[in-house]
This record gives structure tokens, sequence and C-alpha cells, in this order.
């Protein structure tokens, strides 16, 4: 099988005595690369990556001072890891490249200092990832095939890269998603992405969360900067199918995987939801019901409901909640992805035009809830006894603080509480943040409470407090550093 383009050849016997003479295939970053692009923020991408971890403040600190804005650095951060960072599997190192979206929003609903704060984590995360993609092979997105056709016709250009993507083939798809990104509008061309993101979890279900994030981040920064985050994106999508470039790598139970999807399908393309009526009890109802599922019977509980008036705002409430609760049992690193995931499921659906495919979005979300049940006992032993989970917090039982911040958004004065949680979180989040994980949350859960009917609120956000970090719970040098930087920038 042909390497396909995005992979490095592999490192000559000259280059490999250098970089051993250097301190090893680790140093590799600290050694000049030929610049091929141009323009100032490619030219900023170029310094990202070219400049060692531990100068990587001192780089930014006088571009700051002369007037860098943290939008700019996020978007620079952003395409240097698109470049770097291999994109399979998606998830783990990736997360470079996952969590620029959530940072985003973070740090535009937050104040300035904040706002820098959060960007400078993620500048720093990202030469993490990169050392890990290092000692991992040391992978960078190679240059685009050449001789691409020209004047091709929007549907042929649709036609080409869903038969590409069906077949698996990595190399055809890179090919294809550049001729599709000069002939379609860019959401035609994720109408043809979001069926292949939300068909497969594997990994824990982060494709979707992928998918979205480069058409909201490409969304901020700008079309020209488009083509090597979709060829990355189309790269990482095709991990683990039967022939998706890549003989070293597969994915246990892929057939089993794309069960669920036909399964979810076929009950989405059947469903005839009924007019819209109820109440909030009726997404309470669905996530119990959820809770204790088995794989192949939630999509009916879900398409059950719909038939029976329950609507998608309560559909989706009823989904969210569950995935809360598997939170709230453990809520640490894995348990974190319930939430995040339906959070992209969710943002699939409002993001696509085509019906089937928000139809398709939504029973995926119900039926991925026993598959995170399932993966979270086997792989941290998450409890699903009484003790614990949404209930316990509503029945009173101590839950560190959670219980502290569900009693004060519950009480008379819950909505002026529930800002004060949120701007909390935003505000100490990037004061303490270890890793990846807990912004991408964070951003999830506070997106997920626009979408929520208010009386699920306290809920939804008690738990963030018995994971996410304060300046009183945690400080590490990177956050130290950060703000001493932040205040001399600002000041």
């Amino acid at each position: 099988m042909k390497p396909h383009p995005a992979d490095r050849p592999a490192l000559s016997p000259d280059r490999r005595s250098l970089l051993h003479a250097c301190g090893g295939v680790a140093a590799w970053s600290l050694l000049p690369r030929r610049r091929t692009h141009r323009g100032a923020l490619d030219d900023l991408v170029q310094r990202l990556i070219d400049t060692p971890r531990e100068r990587l403040f001192a780089m930014l600190e006088p571009e700051l001072a002369n007037g860098l804005t943290w939008r700019t650095l996020e978007a620079a951060v952003f395409l240097a890891a698109t470049r770097e960072v291999r994109p399979r599997p998606v998830g783990f190192k990736l997360h470079a490249v996952l969590v620029s979206e959530s940072v985003f929003q973070l740090a535009e609903a937050g104040a300035p200092e904040d706002a820098l704060l959060g960007v400078l984590w993620h500048a720093d995360d990202f030469k993490h990832s990169q050392r890990r993609d290092v000692d991992e092979g040391d992978w960078v997105l190679g240059p685009e095939p050449t001789a691409l056709p020209s004047h091709v016709a929007p549907e042929a250009a649709a036609r080409e890269l869903a038969d590409a993507l069906r077949a698996g083939d990595a190399e055809r798809a890179d090919r294809a998603v550049l001729v599709a990104h000069g002939a379609l509008t860019h959401d035609a061309l994720f109408e043809i992405l979001w069926p292949f993101a939300l068909r497969d979890y594997s990994n824990l279900g982060h494709k979707p969360i992928y998918a979205l994030h480069v058409d909201r981040v490409l969304r901020r920064i700008g079309d020209a900067h488009a083509r090597p985050a979709l060829r990355a994106l189309v790269y990482g999508l095709l991990d683990g199918e039967p022939q998706g470039g890549d003989a070293n790598r597969t994915v246990p139970a892929a057939d089993a995987r794309l069960d669920v999807y036909e399964r979810s399908s076929l009950a989405a393309d059947r469903v005839a939801p009924a007019p819209a009526h109820g109440d909030a009890t009726t997404s309470w109802e669905l996530a119990l019901d959820l809770r204790d599922a088995k794989l192949e019977d939630a999509p009916h509980l879900l398409t059950d409901a719909w038939s029976n008036g329950a609507g998608e705002a309560r559909l989706w409430d009823g989904i969210r909640l569950a995935a809360a609760d598997l939170f709230a049992r453990r809520p640490s690193l894995l348990p974190v992805h319930p939430v995040t995931v339906t959070n992209a499921l969710h943002g699939i659906s409002k993001r696509t035009s085509h019906a089937r495919t928000r139809r398709v979005a939504l029973v995926q979300a119900a039926s991925w809830i026993p598959l995170f049940r399932r993966d979270l006992v086997a792989r941290v032993g998450l409890s699903m006894d009484s003790e614990r989970g949404l209930e316990a917090l509503r029945e009173g039982v101590p839950l560190g603080r959670a219980s502290a911040a569900f009693e004060s958004m519950s009480g008379a004065n819950g909505r002026n509480a529930q800002h004060l949680v949120e701007a909390r979180v935003r505000s100490e989040l990037f004061r303490g943040v270890a890793e990846h994980h807990e912004p991408k949350y964070a951003a999830a859960v506070l997106e997920d409470l626009q979408s929520t009917d208010p009386t699920w609120h306290s809920l939804l956000l008690a738990h963030a407090f018995n994971y996410l970090p304060s300046e009183s719970t945690r400080s590490n040098r990177i956050a130290d550093d950060n703000r001493a930087l932040v205040r001399r920038v600002l000041s």
C-alpha cells in the first residue's frame, strides 16, 4: 500500500545522526525547518512550530507586547497543531487541535486576562503534543498532491469525496477534499463529512468533536487557511476504516461499531415524530431509561419517545442528563466524554441543513450512552449504584463541591447564583488547568446550558466543581508563568 501523502518519509541515516548528535529524535524541534508559508499568520505558525517549548513564552512576550491579539495567536496554535500532530488516533495528543474551539469559546466569554491565559496555556499544550508526536514517529502534514483537476462541477466534486470516504481510501480522499474545497461552499463540503464523523464511536467518540471543532474554527479564521485542516480531518476520519491507509493500525470491532450506526440510521428513517408536547419530566424519564438501557434498545427508547411527542429539545435534554449522570459518578478525565461527545453530536445536528443527518445525530447520541457506560465501567470502574449520579445529588447525598454549587443554584436566587457559577468556571479554569479535557468539558457544558431547559441547569453544572480546577485547589508552574507574562503584557 502506498504511504499516505500526509505522512513524512522515514529519517535518512545522515539526518538520524544529526538528531542523535543534538540529543536524539526528541531534539528535532530544536532544528530549523524550511519556511514554506507566507504572510504574517503563517510566519507566526512557523515560529510556533520551530521554537522549543522552554523558549516559547520568551518568543511570544515581545509579540504580545507589540499588539499580537489572543485571537491571532489561537488561530496560529490551531494551524500549527494541524500541521504537526498526527490525527490518528483521533484523541490523545490530537487534543492540541480538538481543544482550539473550546479555548476560543471560553476566551470570548472571559476577561482579557483570562482569555490570554487560556491561549498561552494552549500554546504550551501544543508544544507538549508536538514533542509526543516527535517521540512517536515525528509525523507532519505533507505537501499537497499535485496535478489536481480544475473547474470540477460541484456535484462531481461532492460525489468523489463521498465515494472516497465510503471506500476508506485515504490517498483518494486527500485529493478529493482539496478538489471539493475549490468547488463547494464550506457548508456543502461539511455536509459530506458529517455522516462520516457521527457514525464512528471508536476511541470514545472523538470524531464528531474533531469534525465540528474544525468546522467552527475555520469559520472563525477564514477559508484561506482551510486546506491543511481539511486534509488532516479527512485523514483522521478514515482512521480505523478497512482501507484507511494505515496498514499498521486497526480498531477492534469495526463491524460492530458500524452496526450501531446502521441501527441508528434505520431508526431515524422510520421515526414519525408527533407534534411536540409535554414538560421537562419527559427528559428525566428518558435519562433514567438510557441509564439502564441495552445497546440494541437505546434507539427504540429514543424514537418511541419522539413518536409520542417528546420533541427534539426534550430528547436532547434527556441525553444530556444521561451523559451528565455518567460523568457525575466519577468526575474525571475519561467520564467527561459522554458530555463532550453529546455536545458535539448536538452541534452537528444544529449545523446540518439535512434533516436525515440531524435525526441520525440525535439517535446516535442516545445509542452511544450504553457504549459509554460499558466502556467506563470496564476502564475506570465507574459505579452505577444509587449513591452516585444525578439522583443522589437531587436527594442531598454529600458529593463534595458539587453539592454546595447545586444548593446555591437551586435556592431562591438560583438564576443569579448560576451566573456567578458560570463566571467562576470561566475565570478560574485557566488559572490552574492541567490538561486539555478540562477546557473542552467546560466549554461544552456551558454551551449546553444555552439549549437546555432551565430546570436542568443546576444538575448539569454542579459537578463541574468536582472536576475543574480553581486557583484555591490547584496551581502549576505553567499557570504561574502565564499569569506573570500576562501581567507584564497587559500592564
